[in-house]
């Protein structure tokens, strides 16, 4: 009878164990979505970060080879106002769920 609970307590255990290894899998698996839609982001993200340093750097150009009088408002404007950077906010949900979950105490490493 000892045995039959010893061994059933094992049976157990391995089922706890191979439960948790899934759902970090699943978490696992669910971070490197939020990566990778993350990193699609980047693309465009570059480009327009590309863009506002090619629009900072004509900007002083501009204002570099003109004396104030010879500004014109029109194209300085144009120039101070076409950066066009906006922020990206990163993908957070799936390391959020892992966090609340306690799956980050589930893995040592």
């Amino acid at each position: 009878m000892v045995i039959g609970i010893l061994i059933a307590l094992q049976i157990n255990h391995w089922n706890e164990e191979r439960v948790e290894q899934r759902e970090i899998r699943e978490y696992a698996l669910k971070l490197a979505a939020a990566i990778e839609r993350d990193l699609e982001m980047l693309a465009p993200l570059e480009m327009q970060i590309r863009s506002a340093i090619r629009q900072a750097e004509e900007l002083a150009a501009y204002l570099r080879e003109r004396p104030l009088e010879a500004m014109d408002n029109a194209e300085l404007f144009f120039l101070a106002t076409q950066a066009g950077y906006r922020s990206y906010a990163w993908n957070r949900a799936a390391l959020e769920q892992l966090k609340t979950s306690g799956g980050l105490r589930k893995k040592p490493n």
